[in-house]
C-alpha cells in the first residue's frame, strides 16, 4: 500500500514537472521571437538605410534568413502582401494571417503593427528620398 502510495506520488511530481516545462517553453519561444523581430528590423532599417532596395527585396531577404521560422513565415507572407497592396496594409494582414503561429502576446502584437506604421513613414528619412 506504501509502495502504490510513492508511486502515485512520484507520478503526480512527474507530470507536474512535464506540464511546467512546456508552459515555460511558450514563455521562452516568446522571448526568442522578440529577440528575433528586434534583429530583423534592425537589419530592415540598415538595408533601408544603406542598399536602397525597394521594400519586396529586403522582405524577401529577411524571410530567407534562418533565425525563426515563424518570423521568416512572417517575412514571407509580407513580401507577397506588399506587391499587391501599400505597406501599411500588407503589414496589417501579414500580422493577422501569422499571429496564431507566433507565441506573442496581444501587447506584443500591437508593437509590431505599430513598427509597421513606423516604417511606413519614415521610409523616407532612412531611404534618404
Amino acid at each position: 500500500m506504501i509502495l502504490l502510495k510513492y508511486i502515485f506520488l512520484g507520478l503526480i511530481l512527474l507530470g507536474s514537472t512535464s506540464i511546467g516545462f512546456l508552459i515555460s517553453k511558450k514563455y521562452l519561444n516568446r522571448v526568442n521571437e522578440l529577440n528575433c523581430f528586434l534583429k530583423n528590423v534592425n537589419i530592415l532599417q540598415n538595408k533601408m538605410k544603406f542598399t536602397q532596395k525597394p521594400l519586396n527585396e529586403i522582405f524577401e531577404e529577411l524571410a530567407d534568413l534562418e533565425t525563426n521560422k515563424q518570423i521568416s513565415n512572417f517575412f514571407e507572407i509580407q513580401n507577397v502582401k506588399i506587391k499587391n497592396k501599400p505597406m501599411a496594409e500588407a503589414w496589417n494582414e501579414a500580422i493577422l494571417e501569422s499571429k496564431n503561429s507566433l507565441n506573442l502576446k496581444q501587447d506584443d502584437i500591437n508593437l509590431v503593427a505599430t513598427l509597421g506604421n513606423v516604417i511606413r513613414k519614415n521610409r523616407h528619412r532612412w531611404t534618404n528620398e
